[in-house]
């Protein structure tokens, strides 16, 4: 079951990895700036519904989660550079 869930998650961090040319900073920004999108639509949605902003325990576990996501990417990021050290050592 993990295995079904880490699959999604590993093919969007290597997808990730790949549009960041393997550079993990440019992935981690990028991460964070989905971090902060999210933030942002979930304090809209709450402000809709409620009529007021509030903080709430989830808060720090969606933190935990793209904290988690770009360590995942930056390890993509290295597997990505790896392909490329390899390809550039086996070309003629």
């Amino acid at each position: 079951m993990f295995q079904r869930i880490l699959k999604p998650i590993t093919i969007f961090a290597y997808a990730l990895a790949v549009a960041s040319k393997g550079n993990p900073v440019r992935a981690t920004i990028a991460v964070m700036l989905y971090w902060a999108m999210f933030i942002f639509v979930e304090a809209g949605i709450e402000e809709l519904i409620w009529g007021e902003r509030f903080d709430h325990w989830l808060d720090p576990i969606f933190s935990i989660c793209f904290i988690a996501f770009a360590a995942h990417a930056v390890w993509q990021c290295a597997i990505v550079q790896t392909i490329k050290k390899e390809e550039a050592r086996n070309e003629p």
